[in-house]
This record gives C-alpha cells, structure tokens and sequence, in this order.
C-alpha cells in the first residue's frame, strides 16, 4: 500500500521490494536498478471507476481504451 515508503528504504539501504511497474522508478535512477520478475509470472488486477451519471472526457475515454487494451497485452519491463 505505501510504495514510496518502500522505495525510500531500498534507496537507504534497508531492503528490497517489489513494486507494481508504474511505481519503479525511471531506469536511470542513480541508486535503484529494476530487476525482472519472471518465475513465476506476477499478476495484477486493476480496474477503473468513473462517476455514475457523468460522460467521461475525450482524454478519460482514452484511458479508458488503453486500459482495456492493456488486459488482453500484459506490459513487460521494456513496455
């Protein structure tokens, strides 16, 4: 749940953690290095939610089409 608390104590030399891939921070973090997990696969359920009785902007719309787009191609390090 407090992922920047866990990245600040690998940052201070305090452990390791592993973080969804939108939380990791850019790959040329001065102290940090990204290592895939591969085995076994790692998964994450996420979903949206939205204002009953609102139309979503053209931009929210978007989001909405790559995160549906996203379930059927699972990112990857290099995505």
């Amino acid at each position: 749940r407090h992922v920047t608390t866990m990245i600040g104590l690998v940052e201070a030399g305090l452990g390791v953690a592993a973080v969804p891939l939108m939380a990791m921070p850019a790959e040329d973090h001065p102290i940090l290095t990204r290592v895939p997990l591969t085995d076994p696969q790692v998964m994450r359920s996420v979903g949206l939610i939205k204002r009953r009785g609102r139309t979503l902007t053209p931009a929210a719309l978007e989001l909405e089409r790559l995160v549906v787009e996203m379930k059927v191609q699972p990112a990857t390090l290099n995505n």
